[in-house]
């Protein structure tokens, strides 16, 4: 007898929200890196000054892809939260520095970049951390409303 593995098991732990929750995560950490980074910290300045609109959208778009397709291809999106341990939260980490490595590479060499390496760096930090503290969050809520049930 062969089994076969159950596809409707896992796209039913896939929930749309955790996408469009960790969507709009990697839109406002780019919103506050790109545009309000630069015109408060003088070191990026240089960057701000040099970019337009569209350049920034596209920043976003490309950031928002990489991490997201890494993610997903790391498993992150099939996994349930509330039961997310140590190494469901690495996963998210290192998908992130992949992703990072990624939208570096696109962004210096095909885009001709003219952010700093440590505006990038700043960019992907800050949407791994905001990502573990709403996954950590989520499951303590969750946790919490388990423990008043009983």
């Amino acid at each position: 007898m062969r089994i076969r593995p159950n596809k409707r098991f896992y796209w039913s732990r896939f929930a749309p929200g955790k996408l469009a929750l960790d969507a709009g995560i990697i839109l406002l950490s780019a919103a506050a890196v790109f545009w309000l980074l630069p015109g408060n910290v003088a070191f990026f300045n240089l960057a701000s000054v040099h970019t337009t609109f569209g350049q920034k959208a596209l920043h976003t778009l490309v950031a928002l892809a990489t991490i997201l397709s890494c993610r997903f291809l790391v498993g992150s999106y099939g996994r349930s939260w509330s039961r997310d341990h140590l190494l469901g939260l690495l996963s998210i980490g290192i998908s992130d520095m992949v992703a990072g490595v990624v939208y570096y590479v696109i962004t210096e060499y095909l885009m001709q970049s003219v952010y700093p390496f440590l505006l990038t760096f700043s960019l992907f930090a800050l949407i791994c951390v905001v990502s573990l503290f709403a996954r950590l969050l989520y499951r303590g809520v969750n946790e919490a409303a388990q423990m008043t049930e009983q």
